[in-house]
């Protein structure tokens, strides 16, 4: 019947879309759940999809602003009407890795550069002190900065 085939169709994107995801760094494993509103003849009254992602990280291990954009922008590529805002990640913590508002992600790219190159530098000092001591190629450190460009 057809509702048995759009059900098979949305758990194999479902699959899809959790396979894609596993393949980013530091996630281990992901789950999809997409939630598609049954289509209406009237405009109005259509409700837009939306969806929810569970991953699961290596330990000790995180995901940057860059990858959840990524993750949130492939789920809502890969599904028609679904809006980036509609899409929930979360890791295995329970912690929401994407906000409900925005205003926190308009980071022009310099910003993310200056981040990235933050955190680059800082990691590589971890690694040039800690090296000496636990033996060259035997550390490996992740740095996340959250810097305010508020002001």
């Amino acid at each position: 019947s057809q509702f048995s085939e759009q059900v098979n169709y949305q758990r194999a994107l479902e699959g899809e879309l959790s396979r894609t995801i596993e393949t980013i760094g530091p996630v281990k494993g992901a789950r999809v759940h997409l939630a598609m509103p049954k289509p209406s003849l009237f405009v109005r009254e259509q409700k837009s999809p939306s969806a929810s992602v569970t991953v699961n990280l290596l330990p000790g291990r995180a995901l940057d602003e860059g990858q959840i954009s990524a993750i949130v922008h492939l789920v809502s590529s890969a599904v028609a009407g679904l809006p980036p805002g509609n899409v929930t990640l979360v890791d295995q913590g329970g912690h929401l890795l994407t906000q409900s508002n925005t205003s926190g992600r308009d980071l022009n790219d310099a910003q993310l550069k200056y981040a990235s190159d933050v955190e680059g530098r800082i990691q590589r000092r971890i690694e040039a002190i800690l090296s000496p001591i636990v033996g060259n190629g035997n550390i490996h450190a992740q740095v996340t900065a959250q810097l305010d460009f508020a002001s």
